[in-house]
C-alpha cells in the first residue's frame, strides 16, 4: 500500500498535483486533522462563540470587522420590484 501511495504520488508531482497532497521536506512534519469540519465546531463552537462574543465586546477592532463584514453581506438590503 505504501508503494502505491508513493507512485501515486510521483505520478502525480510530474502531471501537476496539488503541492499541499504532496509530502516534500516542508511538508513532512505538518500533520492536520482528519476529523470533519462539522466535528471540530461541536467540539469546540461553544467555547469559540463565548470568546468571540467576548471579544467584540471589548475589542473596538473586532467590532468594527464584525460590522464590515454585515454590511458587505447584506449590501444596500432587500429592494423590492415590480414585474
Amino acid at each position: 500500500m505504501k508503494a502505491f501511495q508513493n507512485l501515486r504520488r510521483k505520478v502525480g508531482a510530474m502531471i501537476g498535483g496539488f503541492e499541499g497532497g504532496l509530502s516534500a521536506r516542508r511538508l513532512k512534519a505538518f500533520q492536520p486533522s482528519r476529523a470533519h469540519v462539522n466535528t471540530l465546531i461541536q467540539a469546540a463552537g461553544a467555547d469559540m462563540t463565548a470568546r468571540a462574543r467576548y471579544l467584540i465586546r471589548n475589542n473596538g477592532y473586532a467590532a468594527n470587522a464584525v460590522e464590515s463584514w454585515v454590511g458587505n453581506a447584506v449590501g444596500t438590503g432587500i429592494k423590492p420590484s415590480s414585474q
